[in-house]
């Protein structure tokens, strides 16, 4: 006789919203700590983000998926430096079938963040 077991998949926000299960428990501290504490936040000055809204959509995924490269603390990767409009301001080139858009933004450190790259 051969023994079978059943597994039943369950989705993602199944298992993060389930409160009596112990791996949704370790859903919600991997998602907490690991993933949203390690997001730096972003801010949008002027009518910016809806400048970035209305790109085309293949420019706005680009643009986005560069913008989460930079919260996780990753590079952009494709780049340059803006030294003519200040110190740690730099473009983001996004270049698509309609042409090519450019994201400027200024990354700023954390105080703590500085303080340990200074020791």
């Amino acid at each position: 006789m051969v023994a079978t077991q059943t597994f039943q998949l369950k989705r993602a926000e199944d298992l993060y919203n389930d409160p009596g299960d112990n791996v949704s428990a370790q859903l919600r501290y991997y998602i907490n700590i690991d993933i949203l504490s390690r997001v730096k936040p972003l801010d949008f000055l002027g009518d910016s983000l809806d400048v970035l809204r209305a790109f085309p959509d293949g420019a706005r995924r680009a643009a986005g998926f560069q913008l989460d490269r930079l919260q996780r603390g990753l590079e952009a990767l494709d780049w340059k430096p803006m030294p003519s409009i200040g110190a740690g301001v730099q473009e983001i080139r996004v270049r698509e079938e309609g042409g090519a858009f450019r994201v400027i933004y200024l990354a700023r450190r954390r105080l703590s963040e500085l303080m340990r790259t200074q020791r």
